[in-house]
């Protein structure tokens, strides 16, 4: 699974093994919403895609969110369009969430 998290929008896509897309969704989202709203939209839009018959689950997520992030943690430091992230745990709510790293 796919996730790009911009400043007014998210995409999720779901990939093969051969990283071909299989589908995906994109959805308007203001990323000042903060991150608990975002994270309820995306699990949403993977659900989407889960329901339409293109993965049966996930083996693993990737996401990219429009700020400086501190890579071993997977967290966001101090980004400025993005009141409420700084520091939130991106990576460790995503993989409980889908239940894949």
């Amino acid at each position: 699974l796919g996730v790009d998290i911009g400043a007014t929008s998210i995409d999720v896509a779901v990939t093969n093994a051969e990283l071909e897309i299989l589908g995906h969704i994109t959805h308007p989202m203001d990323v000042r919403a903060g991150p608990v709203a975002v994270f309820e939209q995306v699990l949403t839009m993977a659900a989407k895609l889960r329901a339409s018959g293109f993965a049966d689950g996930y083996d693993g997520a990737g996401i990219g969110v429009p700020g400086p992030v501190r890579f071993p943690e997977g967290v966001p430091v101090a980004p400025p369009i993005m009141p409420g992230w700084d520091g939130y745990p991106v990576r460790e709510v995503l993989s409980q969430e889908l239940g894949c790293p």
